[in-house]
């Protein structure tokens, strides 16, 4: 039931993780921790659920360590990669842009996908620098082909700006940066944001908007209506 707090009523739920003595361990720090591991994976699951501890839930945990700790050095070691999707006009034939999508070149699991790493990425707060990477590599990759005389109308960015990036305050004037590094156009770049990345009311949100659109940029909805 809710409760009212100052002339507000509030709703609660909990997510709540399990460990039983002596099926899960016989010391408190050891029950304790394997409690602590079932309840993220009642949050992971929805949340507002229980769950009870599974051996599985500790090598979930630890791998996910391993793999913040991996992706950290994956910006070191440079094991990003960037494959560019050809995007067609369907009535012309022509070629009139490309994507430019993000893989992790992992040396044991071999090529990852965004999504089996981006979430960790915007967890751990590491998706601002390699948002940077990506356009840094995008607009290079597009200053050669133009130079070689390719002309492309667009070259789309597919790392979806994060709220962490739109919060930035000086994301549009290190776009910007980059943009003059390169000497590429900003008409020619495309940045993607998630529909719930633009809806909430930020002023620094607004203002990273107008700062992007001040410069150029062309903005695209990922994911609409999602």
């Amino acid at each position: 039931k809710p409760f009212d707090v100052e002339n507000h009523q509030l709703y609660m739920s909990c997510s709540i993780g399990v460990s039983l003595y002596t099926q899960d361990g016989d010391e408190p720090e050891t029950l304790l921790r394997h409690a602590d591991a079932a309840m993220y994976r009642a949050k992971s699951e929805g949340r507002n659920t229980v769950e009870f501890y599974t051996s599985d839930m500790t090598d979930e945990v630890l791998k996910r360590m391993m793999f913040a700790s991996q992706l950290r050095s994956a910006l070191d070691d440079d094991q990003f990669v960037l494959y560019y999707q050809p995007q067609y006009d369907l009535c012309t034939g022509e070629l009139v842009g490309v994507e430019a999508l993000i893989r992790w070149q992992h040396p044991q699991l071999g090529l990852l996908c965004p999504e089996e790493f981006i979430p960790l990425a915007e967890e751990t707060g590491l998706i601002v620098p390699i948002g940077e990477w990506v356009l840094r590599r995008a607009c290079r990759t597009l200053r050669r082909w133009m130079d070689a005389g390719l002309d492309l109308n667009r070259m789309a960015v597919n790392i979806t700006l994060s709220s962490k990036q739109l919060r930035h305050e000086h994301l549009s004037e290190q776009v910007l940066n980059v943009l003059k590094e390169f000497n590429v156009p900003a008409e020619h770049i495309e940045l993607e944001i998630t529909e719930s990345q633009a809806i909430p009311d930020n002023p620094q949100v607004d203002a990273t908007f107008a700062g992007l659109m001040e410069i150029g940029i062309q903005l695209t909805m990922d994911d609409f209506g999602m």
